[in-house]
């Protein structure tokens, strides 16, 4: 699969996990927000919690489970970012680490959506 068609993919299933967060309640504050060297797919806000989204986009759920798509290298850059975004908007409230996982493996797309999807080390 050529880059182009991969970033297209990947937008469209950025997308859809809007469209299913929104159906859900969720408001969004936030798309590809770049924290330093570092980006927060999606910010959202449920109730009174504020959680920091990891999108992956994938043409089959076949050979993976969503929860295996966060390595602790991006653990490590999503804490970063959720670190930035917390003291620059001096957010004293709870946070959340979402996963959505999104397949198209049909005509729609399947989503998966994990809530709390890892928890930060101490």
């Amino acid at each position: 699969m050529d880059t182009m068609h991969n970033k297209r993919k990947g937008a469209e299933g950025e997308q859809a996990a809007v469209d299913y967060l929104v159906g859900i309640g969720y408001r969004i504050i936030g798309r590809n927000l770049q924290l330093g060297r570092d980006e927060i797919d999606i910010l959202a806000k449920f109730r009174s919690t504020l959680i920091f989204v990891e999108v992956k986009t994938r043409a089959t759920n076949t050979y993976s489970v969503p929860e295996d798509f966060i390595t602790p290298q991006k653990e490590a850059c999503m804490l970063r970012a959720a670190d930035r975004y917390i003291q620059d908007h001096d957010w004293n409230g709870d946070t959340r680490f979402d996963l959505v996982a999104v397949y198209y493996a049909g005509p729609k797309p399947q989503v998966i959506h994990i809530q709390d999807a890892f928890y930060p080390r101490a």
